[in-house]
């Protein structure tokens, strides 16, 4: 995070970190090179993070984008994907449970 673009490259991560369709957005586009939801794809090509090279083809603007924030968006949507699943355990459990 010490590199020479990471304050820029953070600021990226950040603006989009709290939002879950843009994030799963562009982690499509990193594993598929599509974006299913054309509103999030203006959405990021907007943020200058994702271009169309042809149609239906979107790619991440520079593979540095690529790099810094596939590894970073993937681990934090790993993490909020068990916290999802652990509050859904909490849901079903029965009253006595608690």
């Amino acid at each position: 995070d010490n590199e020479p673009f990471g304050s820029h490259l953070k600021h990226h991560l950040f603006r989009i970190h709290d939002k879950p369709e843009q994030v799963t957005g562009l982690l499509e586009v990193f594993e598929k090179k599509q974006c299913s939801d054309r509103s999030v794809y203006h959405l990021l090509q907007g943020a200058g993070l994702v271009r169309e090279e042809r149609t239906n083809v979107v790619v991440p603007r520079c593979q540095l984008y690529r790099a810094y924030l596939e590894s970073r968006l993937r681990k934090s949507s790993e993490q909020l994907a068990s916290t999802e699943k652990f509050r859904s355990v909490l849901l079903i459990r029965p009253r006595s449970w608690y």
